[in-house]
């Protein structure tokens, strides 16, 4: 849970800078509801307006939160893209050896999954739409990245800092 859910997900009253509008209210009312229904059944909607997102490949569906909330696809796919080529340039594959899940009894078969690329996701119009971000190397190359609204660059140097260390 977030910090900032506590004040939804338990309902408090008194927060911001007037009284609470009924969109406000509403919205704490959801995300009460849906903690305790997930609590309780392992689903945070008691109707079906909720699906469980089943495979990192498939749509990667996602129920937006908002005055109507429904199901979408496709939350932040070329980040995710982005993300997935550019970390393994600093940490290398991962994982970076096969766990031994089974202490040594059985020898693995087959390599793990790879990590997912741009072909793996079905949604694959809307990252072909999208120009293709360079991957920054000093701080000076943030500016042209951050203009494309891609992933961050910050957060990728902050990645490339913290394995330096390692």
């Amino acid at each position: 849970m977030h910090v900032a859910d506590i004040p939804f997900v338990f309902a408090w009253s008194g927060i911001g800078d007037g009284p609470a509008r009924d969109a406000n209210i509403a919205l704490a009312n959801f995300f009460s509801d849906a903690w305790t229904n997930f609590a309780k059944t392992g689903k945070p909607t008691n109707d079906s307006s909720w699906n469980p997102a089943i495979s990192l490949y498939d749509k990667m569906e996602y129920m937006e939160i908002s005055a109507n909330r429904t199901m979408k696809s496709g939350y932040r796919t070329l980040d995710q893209v982005q993300f997935n080529r550019i970390l393994p340039l600093y940490v290398g594959e991962l994982p970076p050896s096969m766990p031994d899940y089974n202490n040594g009894s059985v020898v693995p078969t087959q390599a793990p999954t790879p990590i997912p690329t741009k072909s793996d996701y079905d949604n694959s119009s809307v990252v072909s739409t999208q120009a293709s971000t360079p991957i920054p190397t000093q701080s000076n190359d943030c500016p042209s990245i951050m203009s494309n609204g891609i992933l961050s660059c910050l957060t990728i140097l902050l990645i490339q800092q913290i394995f330096k260390t390692f």
